[in-house]
């Protein structure tokens, strides 16, 4: 969720300057050095571009790991292998898939990976909820 949240930022962010090459092909039109504005705009946008995306390809990258480990802990509270996780990948149904069951209510005792994270055992070894 913290990836998606930090792409969207720079991705407003990247909008917001491309701002200023819109409005100097509007009114580049009007003056004698218009192509020199434009080519200057573009350039400079283009460099900002490149420069946020690698930002957002740094930041995905560190992202990665944590997002895959917590995915695939969050598949066996709900008694799934973390293979399950590769379903993504089918377009659509996929993803929707994997988050109703990321809204699932953990598997209720232990299951092969372990015990639920949301319950402790009392003296006497019965689940407390």
């Amino acid at each position: 969720l913290l990836c998606y949240i930090i792409q969207y930022a720079v991705g407003c962010i990247m909008s917001i300057m491309c701002i200023p090459f819109m409005l100097s092909l509007f009114t580049a039109a009007d003056s004698d050095a218009s192509t020199e504005i434009v080519a200057a705009t573009l350039g400079s946008t283009v460099v900002a571009y490149l420069f946020m995306a690698s930002v957002m390809f740094v930041i995905g990258l560190i992202l990665l790991i944590p997002s895959i480990s917590v995915s695939v802990r969050r598949l066996h509270d709900i008694g799934k292998s973390g293979w399950w996780l590769l379903l993504g990948f089918i377009p659509i149904v996929g993803p929707i898939v994997l988050l109703v069951w990321f809204c699932t209510d953990s598997q209720p005792g232990e299951n092969q990976w372990g015990a639920n994270p949301k319950e402790t055992t009392n003296e006497n070894g019965s689940i407390v909820a």
